[in-house]
């Protein structure tokens, strides 16, 4: 199937990471709450908040510990822009097209690539993250394309069936089923 067919609603939003980097370069609160404000870093806090059932922590201490030992500098800010536009200057059928020849026929994306620095690269409902230090971005370029195409098919994959709510689980039967789920996800992905 081709994209050309259905079309798709993907877009990428990379505003969390010029925030980032105004936090990096200056610890204040107010670039902090810059930064908490943006949909990217709401994404992955409630990612973090539904894999961890960490139910304590605020998403402004979520961020300050996240970024706590990443230093600013300008290698830094240079390698995440250089990974930022190998991601967006490739064709989309480069990664669109194998995610959906492992989709349904017609499946249309309502999806949100956050591109974000330093939490895991990750799908939450059907939106995904990036995190654009992740360390084999870095070595080898490419490798942000194959982990765009993996999240795509976890987010394609939780249009027909729901994310597992963790923290609900209350039997064996409950934790089995959720393993199950979890396993075919990442086998399809």
């Amino acid at each position: 199937m081709t994209s050309s067919r259905h079309p798709q609603k993907i877009t990428f939003d990379d505003s969390a990471i010029d925030a980032c980097f105004d936090y990096l370069k200056n610890r204040s609160d107010t670039n902090l709450e810059r930064l908490i404000t943006l949909p990217g870093s709401k994404i992955a806090y409630k990612h973090h908040v539904w894999s961890s059932m960490d139910s304590t922590s605020t998403i402004k201490q979520f961020w300050k510990k996240t970024l706590q030992s990443t230093p600013w500098n300008t290698d830094l800010q240079t390698a995440i822009n250089n990974v930022k536009e190998h991601l967006t200057t490739r064709r989309r059928s480069e990664w669109l097209n194998p995610v959906l020849n492992y989709l349904p026929e017609g499946h249309v994306f309502k999806t949100t690539v956050y591109l974000i620095v330093n939490y895991d690269n990750i799908v939450y409902g059907e939106d995904v993250a990036l995190n654009l230090n992740y360390s084999q971005f870095h070595t080898d370029h490419r490798e942000v394309i194959y982990y765009l195409i993996h999240e795509l098919a976890h987010a394609g994959y939780f249009r027909y069936r729901q994310m597992p709510q963790l923290a609900k689980m209350k039997t064996v039967k409950d934790l089995s089923d959720t393993i199950k789920l979890l396993t075919h996800l990442e086998g399809m992905g």
